[in-house]
C-alpha cells in the first residue's frame, strides 16, 4: 500500500498524536517519557488491510529521551500504547547504526 494512501495517512496520524501525548506513569528516571520530548531514532509501520479496507495499523518507534534513555513504543488505536525500556546494550543491538547515545 501506498505511503499516500488515504487511510494509511490517517492511521498514522492518530498513531503520531497518540505518541506526542503519552506520558509515562513515573516523573523522572529511566522509566520516564514525555511523547513532546522524546526523539524518534527510526519508525516502522505494520499494517493489514481486508477487502481494501485498513483493518489494522501499528507504529512502531525507538526513541532516546533527553535524559539519555532509549524507549520501544508501539501504538494502539483501541488501548493504551505498549513501552518498553531498552537499557542501552538492547538499544545499541535493536538500533545498530541508527542508535544514538544518551547523554543522561
Amino acid at each position: 500500500m501506498s505511503e499516500t494512501h488515504p487511510q494509511r495517512v490517517a492511521a498514522k496520524s492518530r498513531a503520531i498524536a497518540q505518541f506526542k501525548s503519552f506520558r509515562s506513569a513515573a516523573l523522572s528516571g529511566p522509566v520516564f517519557l514525555n511523547g513532546e520530548t522524546a526523539e524518534i531514532l527510526h519508525q516502522e509501520e505494520s499494517y493489514s488491510f481486508d477487502e481494501g479496507e485498513l483493518v489494522g495499523y501499528v507504529l512502531t518507534l525507538f526513541l532516546l529521551t533527553p535524559e539519555g534513555h532509549h524507549f520501544l513504543f508501539m501504538s494502539n488505536e483501541t488501548d493504551r500504547p505498549f513501552l518498553k525500556y531498552l537499557a542501552p546494550d538492547r538499544a545499541r543491538l535493536v538500533l545498530q547504526d541508527k542508535y544514538k547515545a544518551g547523554g543522561g
